[in-house]
């Protein structure tokens, strides 16, 4: 899955889209800010169906699960279900 990951980033128009339909596990780290100066991170293992794919050509591709949408290139142990 690994190398999956490495061919969406290196043709991310064509195997993003590839994506739709599929269903997907990948954990996502997110950034809170609780304070002027001070904010957590912390990591979400989420699974879906990818409904979605916005490509752009200067920026990384998104995909959408669940009304929301995650960078590709932010995201860590992406799989693809069997």
């Amino acid at each position: 899955y690994t190398t999956l990951f490495r061919s969406i980033m290196a043709v991310s128009h064509t195997t993003a889209l590839e994506l739709l339909g599929k269903t997907v596990s990948f954990e996502s780290v997110r950034h809170v800010r609780l304070t002027d100066k001070s904010s957590i991170d912390f990591t979400e293992k989420l699974s879906g169906i990818v409904t979605g794919v916005t490509v752009y050509i200067d920026a990384s591709p998104e995909i959408l699960i669940d009304e929301e949408f995650y960078v590709l290139s932010k995201i860590r142990n992406f799989e693809v279900a069997p």
